[in-house]
């Protein structure tokens, strides 16, 4: 898709409101805002006097976002028309009203009808072809081009052939679907050009593992207190913490010191020390005094562990043939209204995510040692807000801890379970989180996308 396309002709877009609204989203990014004369979404109902919830969830709601997704990015406002899904009888007359009613009014000259049958029932499916093609045999200006479609049954019984596969859908355009705009955070930029180094991920890796063995988080704690305590009053830039007062901070416990000098030492290599890269940097001066980014305490708190997953599925997506840069670090999104205006409430940030196989996945990487039963509530609380507002029913969600912190059979747990969560903790989440990617990552090879 290019959204510098331009052409002559104007072309009218149709396509069913579903739940899944990303496979009517791609084929209408494929032309330029300014040939587009009018779209179309038709919603299928059960009730129309009394919308049940699945009516809200699955074809109201998906409509709405679809609304505000075309109109911040150009494109005209869509027409929504509703009728009972389970009918026939009630769509050829309303595309014909509105085709006649969009055509009249457009500039002269050729005009193409795409139709995008995926999503929506047979019913309403083939109404809705029927009343197309009349109003498209009353015009002799009006054309069909081609049907994008899911479901063969209808293509062949309106006596069209024409199929094709969508092509994978990015994480900007499912974002604006679900109506939010998204920004990359600094640290994905950066993240990218320091994957460059073949060490990088081992040496994150074998953090991750003496975490799991018994490496006590506090000593990162300490630091990054005593890092952000000395960046109030530094404005340079970088901190200085020497040795003596770091033993202060970890209330003289030379062996805590000691152990966490080590593993600094071993983050060296990770952590760059040129500044201009604007990335977590530190090095070492005589007698270990240290010197490190003001931005480093916040690295050591936890984005130590997205850097590994996201360098981690990226490698995967590699090894199965799938464009890795569509695997993105920092990921923060706004709700935006139908003008494209930033709204104040419902923003979230992603720690790593990524869409396959037309659905958004999302992985929270949390690694504090001993959260509390009300901070293990605002992970949940956070989770169910990305899963309601972002990935859908259909998306994944889920927590990575380098220990078990979520019970089963605690509250959380259970919480997780019934909102479809998932938790990949302790010793294996990072073999677990690996094979459900490499699952869904097998099956989107599978069913022949690019």
């Amino acid at each position: 898709m290019s959204n510098d396309q331009q052409t002559s002709e104007n072309i009218y877009y149709v396509c069913c409101a579903t739940a899944q609204m990303q496979t009517n989203w791609q084929p209408l990014r494929e032309y330029h805002p300014k040939v587009i004369k009018g779209i179309l979404v038709l919603i299928g109902l059960s009730d129309l006097v009394n919308p049940t919830e699945n009516d809200r969830t699955q074809a109201l709601a998906p409509a709405d976002h679809f609304e505000r997704a075309v109109l911040n990015l150009g494109y005209p406002r869509p027409e929504k028309i509703q009728e009972r899904a389970a009918s026939f009888n009630g769509w050829p007359e309303r595309v014909i009203d509105w085709i006649h009613r969009v055509n009249d009014t457009a500039t002269t000259g050729s005009a193409f009808v795409i139709f995008n049958v995926t999503g929506g029932t047979k019913a309403m499916n083939c109404g809705a072809a029927r009343g197309l093609q009349q109003a498209i045999d009353s015009h002799g200006n009006l054309r069909l081009r081609l049907v994008y479609a899911a479901r063969g049954d209808v293509l062949h019984e309106q006596g069209c052939t024409q199929e094709r596969r969508l092509p994978e859908l990015g994480l900007e355009d499912f974002i604006a679907l679900r109506g939010f705009d998204e920004s990359l955070l600094e640290r994905h930029n950066r993240v990218t050009y320091q994957a460059a180094v073949v060490q990088r991920e081992g040496m994150l890796f074998d953090l991750w593992q003496a975490i799991q063995t018994g490496l006590q988080v506090e000593p990162f704690t300490a630091l990054a207190a005593a890092i952000i305590e000395s960046q109030k009053i530094e404005t340079n830039g970088f901190v200085r913490i020497e040795r003596h007062n770091l033993e202060v901070s970890l209330r003289r416990k030379s062996q805590q010191t000691t152990i966490l000098l080590n593993i600094l030492h071993q983050l060296c290599p990770i952590c760059t020390p040129n500044p201009s890269l604007d990335g977590p940097w530190l090095r070492f001066t005589n007698a270990d005094d240290l010197e490190c980014s003001t931005n480093f305490g916040t690295w050591l708190q936890g984005h130590w562990l997205e850097e590994l997953v996201f360098l981690r599925v990226r490698k995967l997506f590699a090894e199965n043939n799938q464009d890795s840069d569509r695997v993105c670090l920092g990921v923060k999104t706004h709700r935006i209204d139908e003008n494209g205006a930033l709204l104040s409430v419902q923003s979230h940030e992603l720690d790593v995510a990524f869409v396959v196989g037309g659905l958004l996945h999302v992985i929270e990487c949390k690694s504090d040692a001993s959260p509390s039963s009300k901070e293990k509530q605002i992970w949940m609380n956070r989770l169910i807000a990305i899963r309601t507002e972002l990935t859908g029913l259909h998306g994944r969600v889920g927590l990575l801890h380098p220990r078990i912190v979520i019970h089963p059979n605690g509250a959380h747990g259970r919480t997780a379970k019934k909102q479809d969560l998932s938790c990949w903790q302790g010793n294996t989440a990072l073999e677990e989180l690996e094979l459900a990617i490499q699952k869904y990552l097998q099956c989107t090879n599978h069913a022949g996308d690019p």
